[in-house]
C-alpha cells in the first residue's frame, strides 16, 4: 500500500509491484498536499482561479472525485487474473460510478463484492455547511443524485452490505475552530446510530426489515466466512441479538466532547 504522494519503489520489478500494490483512494491525494503548501500557477493573474478555501466543503469533495475510486477498482481488476480464486472486496464505496464496473467484472467471472456505509446513504454533500468538519470522511459524502444510485445498487444487489466504517476521534483532531476540512481527521462515528438512521432514511425508499437483516447481518457474516455462526438465529449460533423498536423515535443531540446523546422520544 502506497501513500498517493510516495514513489512506489521504481527499482522493484513491475511484476513484483503488481502483486503487492494496493491503490487506496482514501489516502491523501496530492491535491491536499498542494493546498497545504500553497500552489503556484503559471498563468496571468487575470486568468488565475480564485484561491481554494480549506473551510469549503466543496474544496475537500472535489479533491477526492469519484474517479479516484473507479481508478482504484479498475487497477484491482487488472490484477484479478493473477489469483482468479481470490475473493475481492471493495470497502466503503461512495462513488456510484463504480457500480457498472463491478457489474461487468462479475459477469466476466471475477469474484468481487462491495459495501457502502450509513453516512453515504443518509447524508448529502449539498447539506454540509462550510466549516462543518464533523462530516469529513474518506471517501467523502457525495451529492444527492449519487446517493440515490447507491440505494438502487443495494436493491439491485450490486452492493451487498452496509457497514459503519466507524472512525471516532478527539474533538481537537476535527479542527472545528478552524473549520479546516483538509487538515481535519477524516472519519465519522456512526456505529451507535447506524441501524436507526438507515431505517429512518430507508423507510421512505421502501426498505423492509428483511433488507436490513440481509445488508447488516447475513451479508456481513457471509462476507467474512462466519455465516451459520453469525448472521442467523438458530440453535448453536452465537446469540448476537438486537432488541429494537422500529416505530419509536428519538432526537440526537450533540453534547460536550461531541458525544451523541439520544434525547427523549
Amino acid at each position: 500500500m502506497f501513500h498517493a504522494e510516495m514513489d512506489p519503489t521504481p527499482e522493484t520489478p513491475q511484476e513484483q509491484r503488481n502483486l503487492n500494490l494496493v491503490h487506496d483512494s482514501e489516502l491523501h491525494h496530492p491535491f491536499s498536499a498542494g493546498l497545504r503548501k500553497g500552489c503556484s500557477i503559471n498563468l496571468p493573474e487575470k486568468l488565475r482561479p480564485p484561491p481554494l478555501r480549506a473551510d469549503h466543503y466543496t474544496t475537500f469533495l472535489h479533491s477526492r472525485p469519484p474517479s479516484l475510486e473507479t481508478f482504484a477498482i479498475e487497477n484491482i481488476l487488472k490484477l484479478a487474473h493473477l489469483a482468479p480464486s481470490l475473493n475481492l472486496h471493495i470497502v466503503h464505496l461512495s462513488a456510484s460510478s463504480a457500480i457498472p464496473i463491478l457489474r461487468e467484472a462479475r459477469l466476466a467471472g471475477v469474484n468481487i463484492t462491495a459495501e457502502t456505509c450509513f453516512h453515504y446513504l443518509t447524508l448529502q454533500a449539498e447539506e454540509i455547511r462550510d466549516g462543518a468538519t464533523l462530516f469529513k470522511c474518506c471517501p467523502p459524502i457525495r451529492e444527492a443524485y449519487n446517493q440515490d444510485l447507491l440505494w438502487k445498487a443495494l436493491f439491485d444487489k450490486d452492493i451487498g452490505t452496509v457497514v459503519s466504517d466507524h472512525s471516532p476521534c478527539t474533538p481537537d483532531l476535527k479542527r472545528l475552530a478552524q473549520g479546516d476540512f483538509i487538515g481535519a481527521w477524516g472519519g465519522i462515528a456512526t456505529i451507535g446510530l447506524g441501524l436507526s438512521i438507515l431505517w429512518t432514511e430507508g423507510k421512505a425508499r421502501g426498505v423492509k426489515l428483511e433488507d436490513l437483516t440481509r445488508w447488516m447481518a447475513m451479508g456481513t457474516a457471509k462476507q467474512v466466512g462466519l455465516y451459520g455462526r453469525k448472521g442467523v438465529i438458530k440453535v448453536g449460533a452465537d446469540a448476537d441479538l438486537c432488541i429494537w423498536s422500529p416505530e419509536e423515535s428519538f432526537t440526537v443531540r450533540i453534547r460536550k466532547y461531541l458525544l451523541l446523546i439520544e434525547g427523549d422520544s
